[in-house]
């Protein structure tokens, strides 16, 4: 099975957690190959395994080598170890009466390694994980890398997921937008949002932004400045 074919399958087992973008119609899966709403609106799943579900054209202004320094800081080193833990501690106690399979989605996943490893460490197979990012270079690396959860390239403000269909958000050193965390987060779920505090890659901020406004960073009761 190619891995087009793995994610519609996937996407198959979880179609009704997803709203079309453009009409917000519910959706389906047609011969695993695309998502169809009921007003035919189509979007076709891609060869690596993810679908685009953007409706305008954006730049992200993010490349590839980018998100392959990323993968290797999450991946093979233990700067995020504690935080992954951690996280996966809070959802893990969450979901301890939750009953059947949940929805944890990641909203600005980027190339989806920080969604991996906290699904990993939360060792629960009930879990699944829904990664989105406006980067389909983003998007295109987590598809080829992590086949086990569904990958989007979407718009946050105008996320492709229906009312009250996710159990848990994670919303990790990225932009949010509260309002749709609302309109799709189940009653009692739960959001994760990790923000940077004044340390926060601090030796890159005084090597590239040195004597400027940008080489100090403050995060005040979670309002960046």
């Amino acid at each position: 099975m190619t891995n087009k074919e793995k994610s519609a399958e996937l996407v198959s087992k979880w179609v009704h957690v997803f709203s079309c973008p453009v009409c917000n119609s519910p959706m389906k899966v047609v011969d695993l190959k695309s998502l169809i709403c009921l007003n035919n609106h189509t979007f076709d799943f891609a060869k690596q395994g993810y679908v685009n579900m953007m409706t305008r054209s954006v730049d992200s202004h993010y490349d590839k080598k980018l998100f392959e320094a990323r993968q290797k800081n999450i991946m093979e080193s233990n700067l995020y170890k504690p935080l992954h833990a951690w996280v996966a501690n809070v959802i893990k106690e969450h979901l301890k009466l939750t009953k059947g399979p949940v929805m944890v989605f990641d909203a600005g996943c980027g190339e989806g390694s920080h969604l991996q490893r906290i699904i990993a460490e939360c060792k629960n197979e009930a879990i699944t994980g829904l990664g989105l990012d406006i980067s389909k270079e983003g998007i295109r690396m987590a598809a080829g890398n992590y086949e086990d959860s569904i990958w989007l390239v979407g718009d946050l403000a105008n996320s492709p997921l229906a009312d009250h269909s996710c159990y848990v958000i994670l919303n990790i050193l990225s932009p949010a937008n509260y309002f749709e965390f609302k309109r799709i987060l189940v009653p009692d779920g739960l959001i994760v949002k990790v923000v940077p505090r004044a340390n926060y890659l601090k030796e890159l901020r005084e090597v590239f932004y040195d004597n400027t406004d940008k080489s100090v960073y403050k995060n005040v009761n979670g309002i960046a400045f």
